[in-house]
Formats: structure tokens, C-alpha cells, sequence
């Protein structure tokens, strides 16, 4: 369940990643 919350956020972080570049 926690697992899931961290995946959320490094794809949220990546995606912000791959936007600004």
C-alpha cells in the first residue's frame, strides 16, 4: 500500500523531470 504511494511520487517527480527539460 505504502509501495504504491512512493511509486506515485517518483513518477510525479519524473514526469516534473521530463516537463521542464
Amino acid at each position: 500500500k505504502k509501495m504504491t504511494n512512493i511509486i506515485k511520487y517518483l513518477v510525479s517527480k519524473n514526469f516534473n523531470i521530463v516537463e521542464t527539460s
